[in-house]
């Protein structure tokens, strides 16, 4: 083998490698794998909502919300997904408590706010929406598998009511006989063998265990792109590889 075949072959290798261990809570993948995939969105959405009854109709993996002020900060959500009535999801996965910021909940909502009305529109015809943020840790603390904020007026604890929505899961909760623990087992997971829900397995299995799933033979937009960069980030020791991805703004 040439010098330059081998120096490939071993780049190859080191990259499979990388992503063998990218499970659920890293951001790129989870995006790959919901990207435009109804089924395992309404699945995940069901879950988390406590709902069997989720009708999807669009999703999106890393949609870019651009703040329409000059050199203020914009967003990109891991999974943005849209149901029959117009509400909108924003689904997020964070491994590092600091991205969880509650701060950052009230950020995401308000962005996904100035995309719902045109100019003509009543503000009562605002749909809901929904913060979701699947984290690592429990960064509320409390041990519960999932912590749901509404707005409500203090005075005389009734809800406000105004269609805003944000949830934290709590990704280390642990109760094999619950559907959230059950979730946040499968998110964990860096092999589908080892996942309850045949629903995410299934996409695991494609993404990470063929060929086709983890080079692309597929043809899907996202997966070569985010995969490998983000494996190549991981590989090269931090510096980022050359090249559209590489640019990137990341929020």
């Amino acid at each position: 083998m040439l010098p330059a075949e081998s120096e490939s072959a071993t780049r190859k290798w080191e990259i499979n490698k990388t992503i063998d261990g990218f499970s659920l809570f890293d951001d790129d993948f989870m995006s790959v794998v919901f990207d435009r995939n109804i089924e395992a969105t309404e699945f995940l959405l069901n879950t988390i909502l406590e709902r069997d009854d989720m009708n999807v109709t669009e999703v999106i993996g890393q949609r870019e919300y651009k703040n329409p002020v000059i050199g203020g900060r914009s967003i990109r959500i891991d999974i943005y997904a849209k149901d029959s009535l117009g509400k909108i999801y924003d689904v997020e996965v964070q491994r590092a408590d600091e991205g969880a910021d509650v701060h950052r909940a009230r950020f995401n909502s308000s962005m996904i706010d100035t995309r719902m009305l045109k100019e003509s529109q009543k503000f009562k015809e605002l749909h809901e929406s929904y913060v979701i943020f699947i984290t690592k840790n429990d960064v509320m603390g409390k041990g519960l598998p999932l912590y749901h904020i509404d707005r409500m007026i203090k005075e005389t604890g009734i809800f406000f009511g105004d269609g805003s929505h944000i949830i934290y899961v709590n990704g280390n909760y642990q109760n094999e006989d619950s559907p959230i623990g059950k979730l946040v087992h499968d998110f964990d997971c860096k092999k589908s063998e080892d996942m309850f829900y045949p629903i995410l397995a299934k996409q695991i299995h494609y993404f990470k265990e063929t060929e086709g799933g983890c080079w692309m033979s597929s043809g899907h937009p996202l997966a070569r792109t985010e995969m490998e960069w983000r494996a190549s980030d991981h590989v090269q020791g931090g510096r980022r590889i050359s090249g559209e991805m590489g640019r990137r703004k990341r929020a």
